[in-house]
């Protein structure tokens, strides 16, 4: 009796170890959409800087038309340009930070795919230790049967 209480006892210590794994499962679960959806708004974000990028080149094409069309104004034209070239220069440097953020959230994507791993083949090895043990204690409680009924004098 005291041998299936211990069995029981233990039985619900893994049981409860079991379910904090489960938890950790779930919150490493979270995690993960929280990194598609980052990984989402970074799409947006790289998106917009096309956008700005084909509105700069339009932004150039009008101001060489007008270049050409007015010669008196050449003056406020060559301005224009040197500010839409700083435009263009900060265009280019955004999207080159967008570049760093999309490689960082790749390898965070990278890392969350490790720790899944982890998680899974921790599981596996619970299960097998626990499979081991009930193995084990079934084995223990038929050799006690069976010293009990020799005991008794039945073969």
């Amino acid at each position: 009796m005291i041998l299936f209480r211990t069995t029981i006892i233990r039985f619900r210590a893994i049981m409860s170890t079991f379910r904090n794994i489960v938890i950790i499962f779930w919150n490493k679960k979270a995690t993960f959409r929280n990194t598609v959806i980052t990984f989402w708004n970074n799409k947006t974000m790289f998106r917009n800087t096309v956008i700005m990028l084909w509105n700069n080149k339009i932004t150039f094409r009008n101001t060489v038309i007008m270049l050409w069309n007015n010669k008196t104004t050449f003056r406020n034209t060559v301005i224009m340009f040197w500010n839409n070239k700083a435009t263009f220069r900060n265009t280019l440097i955004m999207f080159w930070n967008n570049k760093a953020t999309f490689r960082n959230t790749v390898i965070m994507f990278w890392n969350n795919k490790a720790m899944f791993r982890n998680i899974m083949i921790m599981i596996r090895t619970i299960v097998s230790m626990f499979r081991t043990m009930i193995m084990f204690k079934v084995s223990n409680a038929l050799k006690c049967v069976c010293v009990y009924l020799r005991s008794e004098g039945c073969n």
